[in-house]
């Protein structure tokens, strides 16, 4: 990661960087200040352990996706609504277990954020998560894979 991306302190300042990044046609710097402000914003939530890290950062990426998507900051409010009651983790077994929008898997590999797919955190942890949403998630990373493997993360 770029040494100016990584004194980047707030996701304020990430998104200030990624405009003007931008605006002066480094894609390449807007991705990595993409990443660093989900994962500022995963710091600042206080995950108790690596794996409910990852879930925190996919479920701020898919937030970047849906404010790509929509032109505004969008809150995924029905998957935090889920963190709250039941936790990070059964809240990306339902993300995952409800019918798959591809569109925001592109949209997740367009910013640059496509390591944080829901997807990908349950390939990764399948003992985590339950049946039906490990085989939904080993068939839609197959398939954007396009080799037929299930068990191999994009």
């Amino acid at each position: 990661m770029d040494p100016r991306v990584e004194r980047l302190k707030t996701p304020q300042e990430c998104e200030a960087f990624i405009q003007n990044a931008l605006a002066r046609g480094h894609e390449d710097l807007a991705r990595d200040a993409r990443r660093r402000a989900v994962q500022l914003r995963a710091d600042a939530y206080g995950p108790k352990s690596p794996l409910e890290r990852q879930c925190i950062e996919a479920i701020y990426a898919y937030e970047e996706a849906l404010c790509a998507r929509n032109g505004r900051r969008v809150s995924a409010s029905k998957t935090w609504q889920d963190v709250r009651k039941l936790g990070p983790f059964t809240a990306v077994d339902k993300a995952v277990s409800r019918a798959g929008d591809e569109s925001i898997h592109a949209l997740l590999v367009q910013l640059g954020l496509e390591q944080f797919a829901f997807e990908d955190v349950v390939v990764a942890h399948p003992d985590e998560f339950g049946f039906e949403a490990v085989q939904q998630s080993r068939s839609r990373v197959a398939k954007r894979n396009g080799d037929g493997n299930p068990y191999k993360a994009a």
